[in-house]
């Protein structure tokens, strides 16, 4: 029957064709109709799509990174370059067969103007050696003489300026080179230098490391020899004010003059 709101204006509660018969308990699921049949197949396919669908192209963009891709792209926003200060030595890595002045790395601070190719007599004047260890070197008749001089400003690693000097030289033979390295040893503790047997932080043990004390000002000399090659970092403070932090400038270029001069004995 219909509901005392219902009316002309509404259709029967009953579709038309079932008469008063009203469908009760499990008999509502026997017999669904075709059409109810159809769409929930229709409905079960079209997830199934999505879901393989978004399958393949989750695992497309995961594997092959796209078309014409080099490889994944980094925000300049969020990934700034590494900022560099002219402070910083250089620990470039550069062919042994390189020329041998670019092996040497170019200390921090102001570059001294006469850094460059030299002569071996033109050491004791440069500041970089005395008299008798010029001496010592032109004995052997070096090949190639390189240098670099520097002043390092204050900077993140200290406030107060060092001076800095990188020497190669490039002997005839390996032997020529070690036995140089010897005899330089051998004056500086004649000269009354500190010769410390233990090695500042992670520098090789192979780098033979001398200190030239004073009142005023300290020195640091580190030399090692390098397949033909004698090579020496030197660094001061005149006058001293910071020892340890002269220390650190000192580490630091002797690790940026390893990059291009590992020690072979």
């Amino acid at each position: 029957m219909s509901p005392p709101w219902g009316g002309s204006d509404f259709p029967p509660l009953v579709p038309p064709g079932e008469g008063a018969r009203t469908k009760q308990g499990p008999e509502l699921f026997d017999e669904p109709s075709s059409k109810s049949k159809t769409g929930k197949t229709v409905a079960i396919v079209l997830v199934v799509l999505v879901v393989v669908g978004g399958l393949v192209t989750g695992g497309y963009f995961l594997f092959s990174g796209g078309d014409n891709q080099a490889g994944p792209q980094e925000s300049s926003q969020h990934n700034p370059p590494p900022q560099t200060t002219s402070n910083a030595p250089t620990s470039t890595t550069v062919p042994p067969d390189a020329p041998l002045i670019d092996r040497v790395p170019e200390p921090p601070g102001t570059a001294d103007e006469n850094s460059g190719v030299v002569q071996v007599d033109e050491l004791e004047s440069l500041g970089v050696l005395d008299k008798k260890s010029v001496q010592i070197l032109a004995e052997r008749e070096p090949e190639n003489v390189a240098w670099r001089g520097s002043v390092k400003e204050p900077d993140q690693y200290s406030p107060h300026p060092d001076k800095v000097s990188v020497l190669a030289v490039e002997m005839p033979q390996a032997t020529d080179a070690e036995s140089a390295r010897d005899d330089l040893s051998t004056h500086r503790d004649d000269r009354g230098y500190v010769h410390v047997e233990k090695s500042l932080g992670r520098i090789p043990s192979e780098v033979v490391f001398h200190k030239d004390v004073r009142k005023d000002k300290v020195t640091y000399y580190g030399m090692w020899v390098s397949g033909s090659a004698l090579v020496q970092v030197m660094v001061g403070q005149d006058p001293l004010v910071d020892e340890p932090a002269m220390s650190g400038t000192y580490q630091r270029q002797v690790h940026a003059a390893l990059a291009n001069f590992q020690p072979t004995v």
